[in-house]
């Protein structure tokens, strides 16, 4: 018997979040951001079960920027989801997904597991039969590291400028910590508030990563916070997820652009090392670097690619929209066109 759940984040018992759990787990391409707590408490999460064993989830945010002013053109955004146990039950779950968004008369729907192409291909060509929008000029990419080697033959693996910057940091005085406390979140949060008010990047809300944080009381290393210091000044820190046996970095937050002591000694190498052999003891075999662009030549970037000695982009199915009532999207498009227009000119 198949049963379809729709609750609120707030609503989940000890048990069905420990399903949604193993479920994650399963899932190679399970995301942080469908971690059940991992977010505002509006958040709704939507659930497949099959004779009672848990098979799809997909938590989904509501609302859009025009959605604060006009309450009625509701979006609904699965980011970076969901996830199922099979392309089968992915679909099926999509669809009642969105023969939900349809009776509760929302504008559009938003999905975008993290499925890598092209055994994402079929998942794609299925999707767009049904009527979905599948942007393939947004491409998405991220950098995967195999890490499953003994740690002396990984480091071996890496180009002798990445063991050099390594080594250097650690030999100048960077200290590596581990952060377990909530003391140590906020000094996270405040490094990383800093940095992108500095770059005039979108932040996420302290909300969020004290949610986030929540990952800690779940139990099997689901959360690392990663610090480094020089004497008794924080550096920066990274943020690490695991599911199952891939860990991914999510967030990492330094002082200033360029965190040098001196030369060419910086923060960013060490912290990279320290999660990676944080996943191997968490019994990870992969390490996803997040987000990457292969045309892209910032910081960021070369330090991510800097772990490989030839770099090889994994490509993800592109985000897919689902547009449910055309009328109104239309109308919605052209406001937050009109908004992003308006934010745009007020900060030039």
């Amino acid at each position: 018997m198949i049963s379809f759940h729709v609750r609120h984040i707030s609503e989940l018992d000890p048990r069905q979040l420990a399903a949604t759990l193993r479920l994650l787990d399963a899932c190679t391409g399970a995301s942080a951001y469908q971690y059940p707590y991992a977010g505002a408490k509006g958040d709704l999460l939507f659930q497949l079960e099959h004779d009672g064993e848990l098979c799809f989830s997909g938590r989904a945010s509501i609302g859009l920027v025009a959605s604060r002013f006009l309450p009625f053109f509701r979006t609904l955004v699965c980011n970076r989801g969901p996830v199922a146990g099979s392309q089968a039950d992915l679909l099926e779950g999509i669809a009642r997904i969105a023969a939900w968004a349809r009776q509760q008369r929302f504008v559009k729907m938003q999905v975008g597991p993290d499925i890598e192409l092209p055994s994402a291909l079929a998942l794609a060509d299925e999707l767009t039969r049904q009527g979905w929008l599948i942007n393939r000029q947004q491409r998405r990419f991220t950098l995967r590291l195999d890490i499953s080697r003994p740690e002396t033959e990984l480091m071996a693996s890496f180009p002798k400028a990445c063991r050099y910057k390594v080594a250097r940091a650690l030999r100048e005085g960077i200290r590596l910590e581990y952060g377990t406390t909530p003391a140590a979140l906020a000094a996270f949060i405040g490094v990383y508030r800093q940095m992108t008010q500095r770059k005039g990047l979108a932040a996420s809300s302290p909300a969020f990563f004290e949610a986030l944080w929540q990952l800690r009381d779940t139990g099997g290393n689901r959360l690392g916070l990663i610090m480094a210091y020089f004497g008794e000044d924080l550096l920066g820190a990274n943020l690490v997820y695991r599911t199952g046996q891939r860990a991914e970095y999510l967030f990492g937050a330094v002082h200033s652009d360029n965190p040098v002591l001196h030369g060419d000694v910086t923060a960013g190498y060490p912290l990279q090392w320290a999660a990676i052999q944080w996943a191997k003891a968490a019994g990870c075999t992969v390490y996803d670097f997040g987000g990457f662009d292969p045309q892209a030549d910032s910081g960021p970037a070369r330090l991510k690619k800097s772990f490989f000695q030839n770099p090889v982009a994994t490509e993800l199915l592109p985000a897919a929209t689902l547009v449910l009532r055309p009328r109104l999207s239309a109308v919605l498009e052209f406001l937050q066109n009109n908004i992003r227009g308006r934010l745009r000119n007020a900060s030039r």
